[in-house]
Order: C-alpha cells, then structure tokens, then sequence
C-alpha cells in the first residue's frame, strides 16, 4: 500500500472532473454535485460554470462539503485584463489552481519553450493571491521522449494533480481499471516525485448501460482498488 503524504484524512484526496458528467450537470447541478458527495468523492474540477455565479457555485459546495481543486479554463482568461476577473471568480469559488485546457499546435519545440514562459509569467503574477497555473496536456504536446533536454528532475514537485482515466486495449473507450495502464507505478512516482496534492477522475465517454453518474461510481471504486 503507498504512504501518501497529504493532509486532511491521511490520504491524497480524488476530485471528479465535471465533464464526466455534463449534460447530467447542465440540468441540475446542485443534485449532481450532491450524488458526487454521496459517492465519495472529496472534490470536483469545474470545466465551465453553467450559468452560474461564484457566490452560488461556492454555496453549493460549502453546503455538501465539497472542495474545488481546479478549473479547466483558456489562456485568454489569464491574460491582460481578464486575470483580474479570473482571479476574483475564483477567490470567491474557493479555488487555487486554474489549469490551462489546451493550447494551439505546435509547430516546433521553440513553441512550448515560449508558452512555458508565458505560464512562468502568469505564475509570477499569480503568487500574491496564493493561486498557480497548470497546463492539461493533451495529445498533441510533447513528449519527454521529444525533448531529450528535459529530465526527470525539470517535473519534480511540479505533478500537484493528475487525472486519471485508462486506455483501452482497442479502439473505444474503457473505465477507470478496466485498460491498459499500469497505475501502481504511476501513483508511486506522483507521491514520490511529482508532489501530487489530488487526483482528478476524469471518464469522457461511457459504457453502455451505465450511465455517466454510473460510471463515475465505477471509476471511483476501481481507483479505491488500484491505489490500495
């Protein structure tokens, strides 16, 4: 079994990323939040707000005790005018950490070095009111094995969530246990190394008949099993 190093209830806390559950959500938050509580998780990352304000969205998870550990938003929003908008929304939501969804394509290497400095700049701006950025990579960024310059030493400490969802051992989707990754090395390095304060599930398409708060359920008691 790992050791995991956090606070709160000796275990690393696990988050539900809301797009696993967004139409469900579109209809009537407040009861979808609430069965995320009754499953058992300790928190929720927003992707998007339905409509609705920082004062709601905060009384909502104050009322179920459920934290936000992070928003999916664009780097538009943490740009020129909007950081200040972007900062104040979520000082009221109770949230720390705004993660970047995704950037354009890159052409070259010399790309990601210049958003990386663009991330380091936000960062800097963002110190004052005890709140970080991070990028959700995708599929199209790059790889270590891309950049031979990087070590393992440039991602130490620097791993504070991780979603986890699985890959399928063929073309379609799987749930959380059910795929080919191997976890219990994953879990070591993000507590060893990566400094991982949360893990975020994250299930984008689902398994018939189960339905997404269904297979949200599912992932949650297969993570129980693989992290031990």
């Amino acid at each position: 079994m790992l050791t995991p190093r956090l606070h709160g209830k000796g275990r690393i806390p696990v988050g539900l990323q809301l797009y696993s559950i967004r139409e469900d959500c579109q209809k009537d938050l407040p009861s979808c939040l609430a069965a995320v509580t009754k499953l058992g998780y300790d928190g929720i990352e927003f992707a998007g707000y339905y409509d609705r304000s920082a004062t709601d969205l905060r009384k909502i998870l104050v009322d179920l005790n459920l934290k936000a550990f992070s928003t999916h938003i664009n780097m538009k929003t943490l740009l020129g005018g909007e950081l200040e908008k972007t900062v104040e929304f979520n000082q009221i939501l109770g949230n720390s950490r705004l993660t970047v969804l995704s950037l354009p394509a890159a052409s070259s290497i010399q790309d990601w070095y210049g958003s990386a400095r663009q991330f380091n700049g936000i960062s800097e701006k963002l110190k004052q009111y005890d709140m970080r950025v991070g990028f959700h990579n995708l599929t199209h960024s790059p790889s270590t094995a891309s950049i031979p310059s990087i070590t393992s030493s440039a991602t130490r400490g620097r791993v504070r969530m991780m979603h986890c969802k699985d890959h399928p051992p063929c073309d379609r989707y799987v749930l959380l246990g059910d795929g080919t990754i191997e976890w219990k090395p994953l879990f070591q390095a993000a507590e060893s190394v990566g400094g991982i304060e949360c893990y975020i599930i994250e299930q984008e398409r689902y398994s018939a008949p189960l339905t997404p708060m269904q297979c949200a359920e599912r992932c949650l008691r297969n993570f129980e099993k693989l992290h031990g």
